[in-house]
């Protein structure tokens, strides 16, 4: 089974909210969701916001207020524990942007460096 939300990483804006929703496929039963922060990439312990207890089907949003970098998961989405479904978002304060910029004096133009910062 591969489950995973459709994004599971985003870059936003602070102040910006974030919308999940999720249902299991059709015919597929035994399986509940929720959305809930966690500490990092590979914990299960909750730390923040959560959508509550998991639910076969559903929405939450949040609003990230603060910059940073947050960590999600679903819960363990089945009784074996087996399947998880992780993500990360990505909160810019509202003075970071990322912009792509290209220089030409006459017929030359810059060579780009995307490792500058």
């Amino acid at each position: 089974m591969g489950y995973a939300w459709s994004q599971s990483y985003l870059r936003i804006n602070k102040g910006d909210s974030v919308y999940w929703s999720w249902r299991p496929p059709t015919g597929i039963t035994g399986v509940s969701f929720k959305v809930e922060q966690i500490q990092d990439a590979s914990s299960i312990f909750p730390i923040g916001f959560t959508s509550g207890e998991a639910t076969p089907t559903g929405s939450y949003s949040f609003q990230f207020d603060k910059a940073g970098t947050y960590y999600y998961w679903s819960g363990y989405v089945e009784s074996s524990q087996q399947i998880v479904l992780r993500g990360v978002v990505v909160v810019l304060d509202s003075f970071d942007k990322e912009l792509e910029v290209f220089v030409s004096l006459n017929e030359f133009q810059g060579n780009q460096n995307k490792n500058f910062k």
